[in-house]
């Protein structure tokens, strides 16, 4: 396919490697979410779930070319359980 505009992201090499990038967000978040005790607010991926989120809400914003995006479905699962295990570890003595 080549080039197709002027933008950062509109060539071919690019849009790979931003697709590879977002991919690699999306696996990390899949993973942690995965294990409930790894998403504990005191743990790294406790926060670092939320980031790799907040990261992939500003790419997609873009409407870049090669992003991995998860469904609307799935990020929507992943807020509730990262919530919900928020909410558990609140309330544990």
């Amino acid at each position: 396919m080549g080039t197709w505009g002027h933008g950062n992201f509109d060539d071919d090499t690019p849009a790979e490697h931003l697709w590879a990038l977002t991919d690699r967000l999306v696996k990390e978040v899949s993973t942690a979410m995965a294990d409930p005790k790894k998403i504990e607010p005191d743990e790294y991926w406790g926060c670092a779930v939320p980031s790799n989120v907040e990261i992939l809400n500003v790419i997609a914003r873009q409407k870049w070319n090669g992003t991995a995006l998860p469904s609307a479905a799935v990020a929507e699962q992943w807020k509730r359980d990262y919530l919900a295990q928020s909410i558990r570890r609140s309330h544990s003595p």
